[in-house]
């Protein structure tokens, strides 16, 4: 759909770029319509900004530059992550590594270009892909406490051999 000179889904993203720009530092919040929004067609006039085609975009619309800045704030952390769970020797803990980073650069096309947040399913996954460097961290250090729980009990007495009535 033509809307004028520019396209709908070009309008809707400066459109968005103009409530944003209303309101940079915290964005116009997460109950926050952007105006004109009943010319483009995918847009509920009722509820217009809860879908938007960047969800970088949509961020800084909703949450501004404080949004923002907890964004890099949790990147900066799964990169830290990424980089500590990376030196666990497990070959099995480092896939999972390698698969929550691979996963979350697979979805970053997706958060810059296209609609991740309204999406339940590919919020969840980005979530799920995050989390996986903390997870291999926790599981390590839970083999670390018991390795070192059972070294401070000592070797342990071999069982005593058990007494079959059946063995002849």
């Amino acid at each position: 759909t033509q809307v004028g000179a520019e396209g709908a889904r070009r309008l809707e993203l400066r459109l968005a770029w103009e409530a944003f720009s209303s309101s940079p530092v915290v964005g116009i919040g997460s109950w926050g319509r952007f105006a004109s929004s009943d010319l483009i067609p995918w847009q509920d006039p009722a509820s217009a900004g809860a879908f938007l085609h960047s969800g970088l975009l949509h961020l800084l619309m909703k949450a501004g530059l404080v949004g923002l800045g907890l964004l890099v704030g949790l990147l900066w952390a799964f990169g830290a992550s990424v980089r500590r769970a990376w030196r666990v020797e497990d070959p099995a803990a480092r896939a999972l590594v390698l698969a929550g980073l691979g996963g979350a650069l697979f979805m970053l096309p997706d958060f810059l270009f296209g609609t991740p947040v309204p999406q339940v399913r590919t919020t969840q996954m980005l979530g799920f892909c995050l989390g996986l460097p903390a997870l291999v961290i926790a599981a390590d250090a839970a083999r670390s406490r018991v390795l070192a729980h059972q070294a401070a009990r000592g070797p342990r007495r071999a069982a005593r051999p058990m007494i079959s009535p059946l063995a002849g």
